[in-house]
């Protein structure tokens, strides 16, 4: 049962909360111009508005309104910002172009100028930029999906990093870890060109194109959601191990072993061009260990 204005009171905040600009830019720009408009006639001197006489006292108020006002008004304007950076709002190309224009500098020079000609208190607002301030500097964000996001200078100078772009993969759909074609060309097991780095993951079967490549996420069962490790580096990322990286290949190519005998598995890594005898003996013995409960016999 809903409480009418406790429960309407609560939704209501709630959707302000996910709208800076109803909430406080609006607002703020409103007090501002009211503020401003009374202030410049009561300089002139007093106002009377139906019964009531404004003087100096209201003076100080209208001062007062603009402080207010355009503090809610930056407020409004930092919260639009950060909803934007973590991806609680959509970051769009005028969103983009918006962040192009603006720099640090000339905020600064716009809040000296208020110090000076009305006494506001300035705010430090470099502290509210430090965790961002590579996005104010390249002036670009490259979009990887909804809520994730790389600036195109970061981008450029580790888009030649295997690391980071393993790393990418992990981050863009988790929990998962680089396996398939992708990982058996990492440990050099497979020449075949791969153009999409292909992944494992207990979730539904996706893919995604991006500015920083190709990712394809191939779903599996939980119970075989395994055998794979955490490589450490500029980039950390988790792969499959050799021998589970090939089974995987094998149980999508396959379509999870069906039909497949055992004595068709090595043809099949023959066909397909995979350096099998790369592998010591010990992965060899457990990768036909892993393998022969799936088979048909």
């Amino acid at each position: 049962h809903l409480r009418r204005w406790q429960d309407g009171w609560r939704h209501l905040r709630f959707m302000l909360l996910h709208a800076p600009n109803w909430l406080f830019v609006y607002p703020g720009t409103a007090i501002v111009l009211t503020a401003l408009i009374l202030g410049i006639l009561l300089i002139r001197g007093q106002v009377r508005i139906g019964s009531a006489n404004l003087g100096v006292h209201s003076l100080l108020t209208m001062a007062f309104m603009m402080i207010v006002g355009i503090q809610a008004i930056y407020a409004g304007l930092f919260i639009n910002l950060y909803a934007h950076l973590i991806g609680l709002l959509p970051i769009t190309s005028k969103f983009i172009e918006r962040l192009k224009k603006f720099s640090l500098e000339k905020l600064n020079h716009f809040t000296q100028g208020l110090k000076q000609k009305g006494g506001f208190t300035t705010v430090d607002y470099r502290k509210i930029f430090d965790r961002h301030e590579f996005i104010f500097k390249n002036k670009e964000i490259l979009r990887l999906k909804n809520g994730l996001y790389t600036s195109a200078d970061f981008f450029d100078k580790n888009r030649s990093e295997i690391s980071y772009a393993f790393y990418l993969a992990n981050i863009l759909r988790s929990p998962s870890y680089v396996s398939s074609w992708t990982a058996l060309q990492y440990y050099n097991l497979a020449t075949e060109a791969i153009r999409a780095i292909t992944s494992v993951t207990p979730k539904v079967t996706m893919s995604y194109q991006t500015k920083a490549g190709s990712f394809a996420y191939q779903s599996i069962k939980k119970e075989l959601f395994s055998d794979f490790s955490l490589v450490k580096g500029k980039f950390d990322f988790f792969i499959a191990t050799p021998v589970k990286a090939l089974f995987d290949a094998l149980y999508f190519k396959t379509h999870q072993f069906r039909g497949v005998r055992l004595k068709d598995i090595k043809p099949l890594i023959e066909a397909w061009r995979i350096d099998f005898d790369e592998m010591d003996k010990d992965e060899q013995s457990k990768f036909y260990a892993m393998i022969k409960k799936h088979l048909s016999i």
